[in-house]
């Protein structure tokens, strides 16, 4: 962070122009005031206002959502001192040193048959997406190291508090929730429900009672405190899901993207919809050696594809 928080760099964008007519936008967000979904809207938006969508030409429609955006979320989230939780803290070069990052995608029909399969137990009947490549996922990690790892989910919570935010709330609105009690026996059918209970109870009671007494930022102050000081010893596989985000609906005026991604090294899942919507990307950070182990995992391969088109 800098010290003049006014000279701090909050976006930046790059157009990328290649020779066979291609166009890529890159945008990289300060993630201390913009969630996911807080992105989502800034392209989306932005989209709309570069193509003339609602001013009489272009889309023709209505740029409602500029109007109804709200920056000011200060009465459910009061301001705190973060330095101590900025990712140039907690991300060393020792906890991503050695990362390799991994693409692979399930389509519409290996989903289904996933969440078929992983709902096949007491724990969770009908998991849903995000929940069965979850757990797919956390189930490969730990058998790669033969360690337990706790699973970390970040939730939206616009639409967890009573009344529900707006869907365009500026700013980092997402809180942490972490799973318990993990062991190297659990099915998938168990890991996906803990995955569910996790996010389940993130209703506005929580919310707002871990808020207001403090507890949800010690706690992730504790969290980050253990990264900086030994990465090794932190258990733990962060699962982001940007999942039906209206990422492949921005039309700058070239048409609608063919292809949306993150473009970061991270130790973790990152999670996103394919263009036709039914499958599921999946961007995978791992150390080599646990890496090389998880593409090899049976159950990963049957659904799973490393080398998609």
């Amino acid at each position: 962070m800098s010290p003049d928080i006014s000279s701090q760099e909050i976006v930046k964008a790059q157009v990328n122009y290649f020779k066979c007519g291609g166009v890529a936008i890159s945008v990289c967000m300060w993630h201390v005031v913009a969630d996911g979904p807080t992105a989502a809207s800034f392209i989306s938006t932005w989209a709309k206002i570069a193509n003339n969508d609602g001013s009489g030409g272009g889309g023709g429609g209505e740029l409602n959502d500029v109007g109804n955006v709200v920056y000011d979320c200060t009465t459910f989230f009061p301001p705190k001192d973060i330095k101590s939780l900025l990712m140039s803290n907690i991300k060393t070069e020792e906890l991503l040193s050695n990362i390799t990052m991994k693409r692979c995608v399930l389509d519409g029909a290996k989903i289904s048959a996933l969440r078929e399969a992983v709902g096949n137990g007491p724990y969770l009947d009908r998991p849903t997406r995000v929940e069965a490549v979850g757990a797919l996922i956390w189930k490969a990690v730990m058998d790669a190291t033969g360690e337990e790892y706790v699973a970390s989910i970040p939730v939206n919570l616009r639409n967890k508090m009573e009344p529900p935010l707006l869907k365009n709330c500026m700013g980092n609105i997402n809180q942490v929730t972490f799973t318990t009690d993990c062991s190297l026996q659990d099915d998938y059918n168990c890991l996906a429900g803990k995955l569910h209970e996790s996010i389940k109870k993130m209703d506005d009671e929580y919310v707002r009672k871990s808020h207001e007494s403090g507890e949800y930022f010690e706690y992730v102050k504790n969290i980050a405190a253990g990264m900086t000081e030994d990465p090794k010893l932190l258990k733990m596989l962060g699962i982001s899901s940007w999942c039906r985000f209206p990422f492949y609906e921005s039309d700058f005026g070239w048409g609608k993207p063919v292809w949306v991604t993150p473009a970061m090294i991270s130790r973790g899942v990152f999670l996103l919809d394919t263009k036709d919507g039914h499958g599921i990307e999946a961007w995978i950070g791992l150390p080599e050696e646990i890496m090389a182990k998880f593409e090899k995992d049976p159950r990963v391969c049957d659904y799973v594809s490393f080398t998609p088109n």
